[in-house]
């Protein structure tokens, strides 16, 4: 899957032109939120045969598609990476335009914590992907660590903070 915020990005044509030429046989949903021009121009490209993209305008549909994938290139903005974190989906952070500075921690917190890796270069994402795929051990492990990590989960934690008020 690649994600790269409700707002989109331009750069999710060349994820697409990348994710074309994987080696293995991948089925990619790439999401365009507010770039839905793009679209077209996806489905243009010249994949190889055993790689299939679903492209998807902005859609309110992104927990459901997280929850069918194996991995997502997304950008690293707080709230995708905490969605991909509690779905528990391996990731791949977007580094290749720089990082914001207030989301470098973002960038140290994943590959620390083991949850995925970072791409400082477009070209990279073919051949990152494709060893994902055919190799998967790291991919399991990314997703062991995310499930292993302690989570807090809203319903039980709003639930904790208010029988400590009410007392």
């Amino acid at each position: 899957m690649v994600m790269l915020g409700a707002q989109g990005s331009r750069i999710a044509y060349e994820f697409a032109d990348q994710l074309s030429q994987v080696h293995v046989p991948m089925h990619a949903i790439i999401c365009l939120g507010k770039q839905e021009q793009l679209k077209e121009h996806i489905l243009q490209l010249r994949r190889n045969p055993h790689v299939s993209f679903t492209v998807l305008g902005f859609t309110s549909r992104i927990a459901d598609l997280m929850s069918i994938s194996d991995l997502i290139i997304t950008k690293s903005g707080t709230v995708s990476i905490c969605e991909a974190m509690y779905k528990e989906l391996p990731m791949i952070l977007d580094a290749t335009g720089g990082v914001l500075r207030w989301e470098r921690f973002n960038h140290n917190f994943i590959t620390g914590k083991g949850f995925g890796t970072c791409l400082t270069q477009i070209k990279q994402t073919c051949s990152m992907v494709t060893e994902l795929l055919l190799h998967p051990t790291a991919l399991h492990d990314y997703k062991k660590n995310l499930i292993n990590f302690d989570k807090n989960h809203g319903t039980t934690h709003i639930k904790a903070v208010l029988n400590q008020l009410l007392q």
